[in-house]
């Protein structure tokens, strides 16, 4: 049975999921600058770059998105009609007010990528009112696919695209018609609040928390687990939907993840150094281009051969490199270097124990086999940034070569220790303003808040410091 335990009394809910009794992914979700992927906007295009044939886009989120020509409407029905591209100046003009979607987060210095061609998920098939083409999901086998294809065919309309989930196996007709049409009937609600507002803004808002569960519960049974009452009311019509799993509300005043031993889990992701079972270990190294992973054999000597020592090390490196790369959500391109092994065998031996690792990873990653240096070559679907980008920032005192937790998650680390409290009166706290800046909100509104709610005062000292900073002081 799996286990999903949700943290979620606070403004920044977090879950740990596990299977088989290992954690096996980590979540984080915040009210402000959450995951952007799946939301849809009203763009205004501020410029046309010919030379990448893309535009750039505001979506009112800081830095300006990025629409690439293929990513058009017009394109789409040009590559499903065999007909020619149109550049990016032909596909969009300058000024246009243009609905776009998030396909990938922000990160580093990119902005997010945009697509014009809306996707709507549903429970059996995605619904795109531009999308023109049909396809199904291949792990569907070619009987049922063709079955399911020939469906939507019949009740789309022909502008309009339909992709069918590996859950539409053995749906009845008439079901899928219903998904069709009622995605229909959203995507022309969104068309008509589109045509109202001013350039840019939010369109709709993806419910990222909810969607992540919604696409666990598709696979096995289990239960979650959830701190917060209200939440929990509202996760039990989500889980009514999906057979062999059961929502608690699992109360008490101590963290939540501490009660369920998985409190560490947090910072295991964030560590460079992985340690195997059998005492050599994993080095991860991130940057913005790419991500390495050196296997290095540490204290395992083998009791066999050098070259079966080697395998069995690498075996269980490639096992647990798939494993880091879900639950620290890395992405990109991805170069796994394991101990040199002399055979093509041992190699590929290697590679297809990776290969089957990642079957329970839900992203798509593609692996593209050794390079002559014998370093795996990897690509891993980027949709949101990784857990270390998301928990953490450059460190300003050794001019960025480090890592130290951001205010942000500073404040709502002090905001989770201040509710496992046993009812203080008043909570003494010194830091740097950037945290406090955080953890109070926009006219103190979140200390504000939470005083209320716990009937405590937090009593706040500003420091001065290199990195973000704060610790308590007094609790009365």
């Amino acid at each position: 049975m799996d286990e999903i335990i949700i943290q979620a009394k606070t403004r920044e809910k977090r879950w740990v999921s596990r299977s088989g009794g290992a954690v096996s992914g980590l979540r984080v979700y915040r009210p402000v600058g959450d995951t952007l992927t799946g939301n849809l906007y009203i763009g205004r295009v501020v410029r046309i770059h010919k030379g990448l044939d893309a535009a750039f886009v505001d979506i009112g989120e800081g830095k300006n998105g990025y629409l690439h020509a293929k990513d058009c409407p017009d394109n789409v029905r040009a590559f499903h009609g065999g007909d020619e591209a149109l550049p990016i100046n032909q596909a969009v003009h300058e000024g246009e007010k243009l609905l776009v979607q998030v396909t990938k987060d922000p990160t580093g210095t990119k902005g997010a990528k945009l697509s014009a061609v809306i996707e709507l998920k549903g429970e059996y098939l995605v619904y795109m009112p531009q999308g023109v083409y049909v396809a199904a999901s291949k792990k569907l086998d070619e009987k049922e696919r063709s079955h399911v294809k020939a469906v939507a065919h019949r009740w789309k309309l022909p502008e309009e695209g339909v992709v069918l989930r590996t859950s539409s196996a053995g749906i009845p007709e008439e079901d899928i018609k219903e998904e069709i049409v009622r995605l229909r009937g959203k995507a022309e609600d969104l068309r008509k609040r589109a045509l109202k507002g001013k350039a840019p803004f939010l369109l709709e808002n993806q419910d990222a928390l909810k969607d992540d569960l919604k696409e666990l519960m598709k696979k096995g049974e289990g239960r979650i687990l959830v701190d917060d009452y209200n939440f929990s009311n509202e996760l039990q019509s989500l889980a009514a939907h999906h057979e062999g799993w059961s929502v608690e509300f699992d109360q008490g005043r101590d963290d939540i993840f501490s009660r369920h031993g998985v409190d560490s889990a947090w910072d295991r992701a964030l560590k460079k150094v992985v340690w195997l079972k059998n005492g050599a270990y994993l080095v991860i190294e991130t940057t913005e281009a790419m991500t390495v992973v050196d296997v290095n054999s540490g204290k395992f000597t083998g009791r066999a051969t050098m070259e079966q020592t080697t395998l069995e090390t690498n075996l269980l490196a490639a096992e647990e490199t798939a494993h880091q790369l879900a639950l620290r959500n890395i992405g990109g391109m991805i170069l796994i270097d394991f101990i040199g092994m002399k055979t093509e065998g041992d190699r590929q031996q290697v590679e297809d124990a990776f290969r089957t690792a990642l079957g329970a990873d839900r992203q798509r990653t593609t692996v593209e086999g050794f390079t002559k240096l014998g370093i795996l070559e990897v690509t891993r679907k980027r949709a949101r940034q990784a857990l270390e980008e998301y928990l953490t920032e450059p460190c300003h005192a050794c001019g960025g070569t480090g890592r130290t937790e951001s205010p942000d998650s500073l404040a709502f680390r002090l905001e989770r220790e201040i509710w496992d409290m046993d009812h203080p009166a008043c909570v003494s706290v010194e830091g740097t303003p950037d945290v406090r800046a955080a953890f109070s909100g926009p006219g103190d509104r979140h200390i504000d808040r939470l005083e209320a709610r716990l009937g405590v005062k937090v009593d706040w000292l500003e420091t001065q410091a290199v990195n973000p900073f704060y610790r308590i002081t007094k609790i009365q």
